[in-house]
């Protein structure tokens, strides 16, 4: 009997003009690693997101387990934080089967403790690699684009954001028409090259297969329950921060009446 292929994705959160992924946003890109696995021949996708990983949620043994993490342009987050290095660091001697680092941090330095680092197209690598070809650098083709997201639209149920305040960021064409001289400078698109546009029909089909009603997976659930002491807390800091701007407020307006009062009797 063949032995079941497990893989389990980390999305360690990746932020760039073309792909946010930071919550509430959920990337295009880890939705299509899911599916280039289950087009691969993997029996079962494990997601979890950074926000699990520091909640207590322990890797799975499985055969494969990738990392997509960094930031291309890095900003200021309200909801969480994509994984630090120090963060992937940690994880890297824990995870199980073949260790893939994907997305910005294949740039760093700790590329070097994981079996693949792969910069360019990790769901590609992935597909090729769980196929038993060579794990190189490609570009997706649009066949396999279109498919995959399609496959891969149900890992937003097992996302601790879904189905509410999730926003699944949907991609309708890569590259740049100005990818010759090199684009822009603060863009990362050039680098894929001649643009390749996908159809509104295909862009709709991966629009529907996400929006699908269903309930939200057992391990979404369990990393909820996990951090709802978390979220508890967070919500009182907030409510007790607002209760302060208030009186603030208050006390403030209170001695701006009482010296126009003053101003008034002992004119």
């Amino acid at each position: 009997m063949a032995r079941e292929i497990t893989v389990a994705l980390v999305d360690g959160y990746i932020d760039d003009p073309a792909a946010l992924g930071v919550p509430p946003y959920i990337s295009p890109m880890i939705r299509a690693m899911a599916g280039a696995v289950l087009d691969a021949g993997a029996d079962k996708v494990v997601y979890i997101s950074a926000d699990m990983i520091r909640s207590g949620r322990e890797l799975p043994d499985c055969q494969v387990t990738a990392v997509l993490s960094g930031n291309t342009v890095p900003g200021k987050y309200i909801r969480s934080m994509p994984l630090s290095l120090k963060e992937i660091a940690s994880l890297s001697g824990k995870m199980k089967g073949w260790k893939v680092l994907c997305g910005p941090a294949a740039d760093s330095g700790i590329s070097g403790s994981f079996d693949f680092a792969v910069k360019k197209d990790p769901a590609a690598s992935l597909y090729d690699g769980i196929s038993g070809k060579e794990v190189g650098e490609r570009l997706r083709t649009l066949d396999e684009w279109n498919r995959w997201m399609l496959l891969g639209a149900d890992i937003v149920k097992q996302h601790q954001d879904f189905p509410q305040p999730l926003v699944a960021e949907i991609e309708t064409y890569r590259g740049c028409h100005r990818y010759a001289s090199g684009g822009c400078s603060y863009c990362i698109e050039p680098l894929k090259g001649k643009p390749l546009m996908r159809s509104p029909d295909d862009v709709l089909a991966e629009e529907k297969k996400s929006a699908e009603p269903e309930t939200k997976s057992e391990d979404a659930e369990s990393a909820e329950e996990t951090d709802a002491p978390k979220k508890k807390k967070e919500h009182k800091k907030l409510r007790h921060g607002a209760l302060s701007t208030v009186y603030t407020v208050i006390f403030v307006a209170a001695v701006v009446l009482l010296n126009i009062v003053a101003g008034i009797l002992f004119k």
